[in-house]
């Protein structure tokens, strides 16, 4: 009865993050007057777009 239960754990955390990484092909929207933002879980290491130079 008492078993170790950090398999279940790990794949709640897996499926959380696979979840994030499938929402973020969605488009901003909103419900009843509340504004979703695209979500994006790698933005912080998504390299920068360069600008061209001029």
């Amino acid at each position: 009865m008492n078993e170790n239960k950090l398999h279940q754990g790990l794949i709640l955390f897996v499926y959380a993050v696979l979840l994030l990484l499938l929402l973020y092909w969605l488009p901003a929207f909103s419900i009843a007057g509340f504004e979703f933002k695209k979500i994006d879980l790698l933005s912080d290491i998504r390299p920068e777009k360069k600008l061209p130079l001029l």
